[in-house]
């Protein structure tokens, strides 16, 4: 299964979520669900900048690995395990 083919799944089994990006830690996008690369990035962006904005709050040496965001309209969630974010 490619990555791609696992967003795909995830999308299909969760009639929850609107879009999902798999991103490296540097920010280059691996798989997305959105119609075009513009969009990933900045999704993957808006992720990157969460999660470090959520680690700068805690102790050194301390990873955050997961972040919550919540709108009126929705949620942001971002999942990160080692260099690997989605």
């Amino acid at each position: 299964m490619t990555t791609a083919d696992a967003l795909a799944d995830l999308l299909e089994i969760s009639s929850h979520i609107e879009a999902a990006v798999l991103f490296e830690a540097s920010g280059a996008v691996t798989a997305s669900t959105l119609p075009n690369d513009a969009a990933a990035t900045a999704l993957a962006h808006a992720g990157a900048e969460l999660i470090a904005a959520a680690a700068s709050l805690r102790p050194a040496g301390s990873e955050v690995t997961r972040v919550e965001a919540a709108f009126a309209g929705g949620s942001l969630f971002v999942v990160r395990d080692g260099e690997r974010l989605v």
